[in-house]
């Protein structure tokens, strides 16, 4: 057996564990599903504020909090990425409002 046979099965293998049926074995609205989704979509969520004016840090932060308000209602969630976009967005509007505040106090 040469080494060419040998590494055959772990491509194989490789190949396999990055196919997209893989996302199809999701449990729906789970704590696994949250993980996977949080994970998928996070980077995504982040530049859909910073596409509104964020900084990269107010960016963040909002995404952050969208995510970290989505996880106790994930089960009730239908439409998550609209529900994200919504929650993020006002993250950052709270987050412009006070600093705007802080900036006139001064």
């Amino acid at each position: 057996m040469d080494l060419s046979e040998q590494r055959a099965p772990v491509q194989e293998q490789l190949v396999a564990s990055r196919r997209p049926e893989r996302l199809a074995l999701r449990v729906p609205r789970s704590r696994l599903d949250f993980t996977l989704f949080h994970s998928e979509h996070l980077a995504m969520l982040t530049r859909f504020v910073m596409r509104m004016g964020a900084s990269p840090h107010e960016a963040a932060e909002a995404a952050h909090a969208a995510f970290v308000e989505a996880f106790p209602k994930w089960s009730q969630i239908t439409t998550p990425r609209a529900w994200l976009r919504t929650v993020a967005t006002r993250a950052y509007l709270r987050q412009t409002g006070l600093r705007d505040q802080l900036i006139l106090q001064l």
